[in-house]
């Protein structure tokens, strides 16, 4: 777009654009007369041609504005690997075991069903677990004595 085109639309996200239009509002609230015109100079000049071109297509891309969307994609992204390299490292947790890769663990259930089933899969039942809550000792088999946990 050249410059002419950028004063006379009515919206832009460049800042030296919306410098000159206040300008040009504040001389024509003063009296003056202002009249653009367009002087073809380097028509017919490749060496200006392209510099010209060159020049716009840079221009264009630093007026572009970011889209929030494909930031936090891009952020959400980074942070996913960042997280997901320090799971990695966490080969002794037992949640490791069951789920080497981070994702979500899609359930039709309510928070009580999904808390059970996490608790059964890295083996936190009341029946191993309970002492810890308590202050209690660990608890026993009846028949051969061996604290009861899932150390597997």
């Amino acid at each position: 777009m050249s410059l002419l085109e950028s004063l006379r639309s009515s919206s832009t996200r460049n800042l030296l654009i919306k410098e000159v239009k206040d300008f040009y509002m504040h001389l024509l609230s003063k009296g003056a007369r202002i009249l653009f015109s367009w002087v073809p100079s380097y028509v017919g000049i490749t060496g200006n041609e392209l510099a010209d071109k060159s020049a716009k297509s840079a221009t264009e891309f630093l007026t572009r504005p970011i889209v929030y969307a494909d930031v936090r994609s891009a952020v959400n992204q980074w942070c996913y690997c960042q997280w997901q390299e320090k799971w990695n490292m966490e080969t002794n947790n037992k949640l490791h075991v069951i789920k080497p890769v981070l994702s979500h663990w899609v359930t039709e259930l309510n928070r009580r069903c999904d808390v059970v089933l996490t608790r059964l899969r890295i083996g936190h039942t009341r029946l191993t677990h309970k002492y810890l809550l308590f202050a209690e000792s660990p608890p026993t088999c009846s028949h051969c004595g061996a604290i009861l946990s899932n150390t597997s």
